[in-house]
């Protein structure tokens, strides 16, 4: 979504879209916040059931954003057009697409017809979800939008405190020539007006969404019950049905997810994991056998690996089957099996962090809270008393509890002890 379309979504298109109503289900009322109004229209039986299901809770995880936009990018594809996406250049953790209609299709649709079938593809996958997606990342605390823009363009010095009130902000913006004391061109106005509490401009540190706020479970638990609630194989179902992964269910998970990509021609090879013992690393080497099965069809050029662009049709499939390979044998199992060993206790994993890295002597007890850390590392450019690239903190990201420079333990999980009869 390009800038001018986000200014009419976020400041013109909120304003109309709230004047419907619905006669049944949540109806967005004039006390509710922007958001609270879209996610109402998104929980209403009009909704899909893909809608309808992520703001079950009424709040959008990353996992879910990612869903409905692919649910989105499925239904362009089907319609003949590939779609490119970007990350959002204002609002990080926001996606921006392009439109490409592929040549092998049929006559490519004119302006209306285009835009007829992205009403059609966006209706009941992105088209709230994003919305309300974006303001989770734009307006955090559900603020009155427009006190916020005005609060972010006061701080950035385009305009002085008290210059416009929201109202008149507002109805400025509906007109078809605003008359406002600012230029609506401008690099910083589009900045507030489309990211106002975290627009890099601003220099507010960015907060994407990542699981519900209220959510008291640990990490690895939280994957493993999403898993439970939608299984991608019976080898997953079965590794975690006692909520323990043990060594040899891990290798079990690898062998699968090893032969896969062998069928798909590319042999792949495990490597210790410097950071976490008992966990793998892969190396894959690109066969050359030309009965190599295909999995989709090349849209882009990537670098390869003698620094060259082409058309690099291994490097797309690679990705590809690694997708698919992971899917139902590594990708869920490993995650929990890494988490097993990093965080035995599956405690709050940035508070373990902050620790190791005091008792690593990296930092000074106090001198760095999880909140702050969390933070920072949520930035473009995260600002904070050392070097992530240094050995230690590198160690202590990936293993806070067990790494070697901590000096604890390593410990791997083992099957739970058996019930005496």
């Amino acid at each position: 979504m390009n800038i001018a379309a986000r200014l009419i979504v976020i400041v013109l298109g909120l304003g109309a879209f709230f004047a419907q109503s619905s006669d049944t289900g949540p109806v967005a009322t004039p006390t509710m916040s922007d958001r609270q109004r879209l996610i109402a229209e998104a929980q209403s039986p009009s909704a899909s059931e893909l809608e309808q299901r992520i703001v079950a809770d009424g709040y959008i995880t990353l996992e879910e954003y990612n869903e409905a936009v692919d649910a989105y990018l499925q239904c362009m594809d089907e319609y003949g057009f590939d779609v490119s996406i970007t990350e959002d250049p204002l609002v990080p953790g926001l996606n921006s697409y392009e439109l490409k209609w592929r040549e092998s299709a049929q006559s490519e649709p004119g302006q209306e017809e285009t835009i007829a079938i992205l009403e059609d593809c966006t209706s009941g996958t992105t088209y709230l979800i994003e919305a309300i997606y974006s303001l989770q990342i734009t307006n955090p605390e559900d603020s009155n939008y427009s006190e916020l823009v005005l609060s972010c363009l006061e701080s950035s010095h385009v305009i002085g405190p008290g210059k416009i009130k929201p109202a008149a902000l507002d109805a400025e913006l509906q007109k078809a020539e605003p008359n406002l004391p600012f230029d609506l061109r401008d690099e910083q106005v589009i900045s507030c007006l489309t990211n106002p509490a975290q627009n890099g401009l601003n220099g507010n540190p960015l907060i994407l969404p990542q699981a519900s706020p209220t959510s008291t479970i640990g990490l690895r638990q939280q994957i493993i019950d999403d898993a439970r609630e939608n299984p991608a194989s019976d080898l997953e179902t079965r590794i975690l049905e006692d909520g323990v992964v043990t060594p040899d269910e891990y290798e079990a998970a690898v062998i699968e997810f090893l032969a896969c990509m062998d069928i798909y021609g590319f042999e792949t090879e495990t490597t210790p994991d410097p950071y976490v013992p008992g966990a793998y690393g892969y190396v894959t080497a690109y066969s050359t056998d030309p009965s190599t099965p295909v999995i989709g069809t090349p849209t882009w050029d990537v670098v390869s690996s003698d620094g060259t662009t082409g058309n690099t049709a291994q490097d797309y499939l690679y990705y590809e089957s690694f997708d698919t390979c992971s899917t139902g044998t590594i990708r869920v199992v490993e995650a929990v099996y890494v988490l097993q060993i990093v965080n035995p206790d599956d405690t709050d994993i940035l508070e373990l962090t902050i620790a190791c890295m005091v008792n690593s002597d990296i930092i000074a007890e106090g001198e760095l809270t999880a909140e702050q850390f969390d933070t920072e590392m949520r930035t473009v450019s995260p600002n904070l008393p050392f070097d992530l690239m240094d050995e230690h903190v590198t160690s202590c990201l990936i293993n806070p509890v067990q790494n070697g420079v901590n000096g604890n333990p390593l410990v791997l999980p083992e099957a739970p002890a058996t019930p005496a009869a």
